[in-house]
C-alpha cells in the first residue's frame, strides 16, 4: 500500500504547522514541504474544511493547526484528504461476485483486519513533539530565510 502524494504532503504540512506557535503563510509551507504553492493550497483547503487547520486572510494571513499538535492524529489528516480509510472494495454495501453467488467472501475479513490495524496505527500517531525537538526542527526550517507569517 502506498500513500498518495496528497496524503503524504498533507501529513508534512501539518507536521510543519505543528512546529510553529504562529501562523505560517502558504508559500512558506509549500517551500518547507517541497510542494508547489497551488498543490499546498488545495490540500490546506481540504484540511481547513474538515476543521483541522484554521486559515487567516489578509497581509498577516496564513495557517495554523486548529487544535494542539498532540491532539491531531495522522488518521484525521488521512481522512480529511481521502475520506474514510479503505484497504479494499470489500466494505459497506459493495457486492462482489462472491457475494452475488452466495458464497462467503474469502477476502473481506482479511481486508477488515488490515484496515483496522492501519487505522489503529494512524490514530495512535499524532503531531505532538517534545519542545526541544520542535525548537530544533523549527530552527532548521528558519535557517533557509523563509518568510514565516
Amino acid at each position: 500500500m502506498l500513500l498518495n502524494l496528497e496524503t503524504d504532503y498533507a501529513i508534512r504540512l501539518c507536521h510543519i504547522l505543528s512546529l510553529f506557535d504562529a501562523r505560517v503563510n502558504a508559500d512558506s509551507l509549500a517551500s518547507f514541504a517541497g510542494v508547489s504553492p497551488r498543490f499546498a493550497l488545495k490540500i490546506l483547503r481540504k484540511l481547513s474544511s474538515r476543521g483541522l487547520v484554521t486559515s487567516y486572510k489578509g497581509a498577516r494571513g496564513g495557517y495554523e493547526l486548529s487544535k494542539p499538535p498532540g491532539e491531531l492524529t495522522f488518521l484525521e489528516v488521512f481522512e480529511a484528504v481521502n475520506g474514510p480509510l479503505a484497504v479494499g472494495r470489500c466494505r459497506g454495501e459493495y457486492v462482489c461476485d462472491w457475494k452475488k453467488g452466495g458464497a462467503p467472501c474469502a477476502f473481506r475479513g482479511f481486508f477488515d483486519d488490515v484496515e483496522s490495524a492501519i487505522a489503529l496505527k494512524f490514530s495512535q500517531r499524532d503531531f505532538g513533539l517534545p519542545a526541544d525537538v520542535r525548537i530544533k526542527l523549527r530552527a532548521e526550517l528558519e535557517t533557509d530565510g523563509q518568510i514565516i507569517a
